[in-house]
């Protein structure tokens, strides 16, 4: 699974509700609620600028933290995938299965 385009997807809110969860102390999830919010984009081609457009949900790649959190984010794919063996990296996941009536045929 390519899982590259799913940084720009994670919600803010299921982050911190998740360090929460992994018993993370209020300071540590509201650093990283003022990380995450306030960010604002826009796009240039040439001379010509967009206008600008709040960001409301994602991790910001190329940085320790974006991979730290990203982790986070998607920990819990091995506790639901129950048959299949999970390689994972910083953004892309294998997933390894095989059936033994498939094998057979």
């Amino acid at each position: 699974m390519d899982l590259s385009k799913t940084f720009d997807t994670v919600p803010y809110d299921l982050i911190t509700s998740k360090l929460k969860m992994y018993v993370a102390d209020d300071k540590t999830v509201e650093l990283i609620k003022e990380y995450l919010s306030n960010r604002r984009q826009r796009v240039k081609i040439g001379s010509n600028l967009s206008t600008w457009q709040d960001i409301e949900a994602g991790i910001l790649q190329g940085s320790i933290l974006g991979c730290l959190l990203f982790n986070i984010f998607m920990n819990d794919l091995a506790y639901v995938v129950k048959q299949s063996k999970l390689t994972a990296y910083t953004n892309g996941t294998q997933i390894f299965y095989a059936d033994k009536y498939l094998a057979t045929v």
